[in-house]
């Protein structure tokens, strides 16, 4: 190889950095489908499933929560459905939500009740 051939490896690689940069954020971000996992796990530790709100699909983010009591405790639950959002309250009960986010404006509820101990 000759001094002046040098520089074309490192060039290649300049050039595919940008790539595999975009290809590890754009894998990063990909929707995802499995949120029955969520509920199979939430079941598997005692919970029931009481309701979906909203429709369900692709998601990018979950948040779950929990609260309420017998005791008077209450839990609101929101989502929005084609930029609408809803909200629904939940008294007097153990409750676990499941918020999962589909996109900058819609999301969907998986509400869990359970007894307490």
């Amino acid at each position: 190889m000759k001094i002046k051939d040098a520089w074309i490896p490192y060039c290649c690689m300049l050039l595919l950095l940008p790539i595999v940069v975009f290809l590890l954020i754009a894998s990063h971000n990909k929707p995802k489908t499995e949120w029955k996992r969520f509920v199979r796990k939430a079941e598997s530790e005692g919970w029931t499933k009481k309701e979906v709100l909203g429709e369900t699909g692709e998601y990018q983010a979950v948040l779950s929560c929990e609260g309420g009591g017998n005791k008077g405790g209450t839990v609101e639950a929101g989502w929005i459905t084609d930029g609408v959002p809803h909200e629904k309250t939940y008294s007097n009960a153990f409750i676990k939500l499941l918020i999962f986010y589909k996109n900058e404006t819609d999301s969907f509820v998986i509400a869990f009740e359970k007894d307490q101990e």
